[in-house]
């Protein structure tokens, strides 16, 4: 049974079957260019820095700077709260470095100045972790540099974000940026169950019908029942 990769899904949440997608979840990120619904897998790049890496990272900026956290969940709240990626990391974030108070359920106060944006750009500079990697951006120019011209201004005009680290505060402005004047970036509010949406749709279609898998058939033959099917 041939298997959809989520980046095609996340492209169908959106209602396109061509687009550039890049993905960054818990535990990983990619960059996907898809052109008429057919994946290039040469041409697919991951990125070994995504939500769980960040939350690390921001537990190790705090502890630096002499702020421990009692519980690691607590890390990942404050990055989903407090943390956004900045459009000028040499200007000190390229926005007013307004300090933060995040207030721990024992009362504990914890103080966020420039480790807001420090933690996030280590998906745009992976180095920051120590990984030899380029960053997101670097990954999606690069895996449409060997197409032709034409395709490349299609697909940047198509830049379509999936999972819940690029709901991070400045991520689709910063990426815009990244890639330049003629990028289009969808950001869509539901991007983090994208791959989720776009399977529901597919699941919908009248050329899906035929392609279940009957509770009683698995039963009879087992598992091996599911190569019968082809997408």
């Amino acid at each position: 049974m041939q298997t959809v990769h989520q980046a095609l899904l996340a492209l169908y949440a959106c209602g396109r079957t061509t687009g550039l997608v890049l993905g960054s979840g818990h535990g990983t990120s990619y960059v996907a260019p898809i052109l008429t619904g057919d994946l290039a897998p040469l041409d697919t790049y991951r990125l070994d820095v995504a939500g769980a890496d960040l939350t690390e990272y921001l537990a190790q900026l705090l502890a630096a700077s002499g702020q421990s956290l009692p519980k690691a969940g607590l890390a990942n709240q404050i990055k989903e709260a407090a943390c956004y990626l900045a459009m000028n990391m040499a200007g000190g974030g390229g926005r007013p470095q307004a300090r933060v108070d995040f207030v721990l359920p024992d009362k504990q106060v914890i103080t966020l100045g420039s480790e807001r944006f420090c933690c996030p750009e280590a998906l745009f500079q992976p180095n920051l972790l120590g990984l030899n990697q380029p960053g997101l951006p670097q990954l999606a120019l690069l895996s449409i540099s060997r197409l032709e011209a034409k395709q490349q201004e299609q697909l940047l005009a198509n830049v379509v974000l999936e999972g819940g680290s690029t709901l991070l505060s400045g991520f689709p402005e910063r990426l815009k940026q990244e890639l330049g004047p003629h990028a289009s970036v969808l950001s869509s509010p539901h991007r983090a169950v994208a791959a989720w949406l776009g399977g529901s749709k597919m699941a919908s279609r009248d050329s899906f019908q035929s392609l279940w898998l009957r509770r009683r058939e698995y039963e009879e033959e087992g598992p091996w029942a599911i190569y019968k099917y082809q997408l």
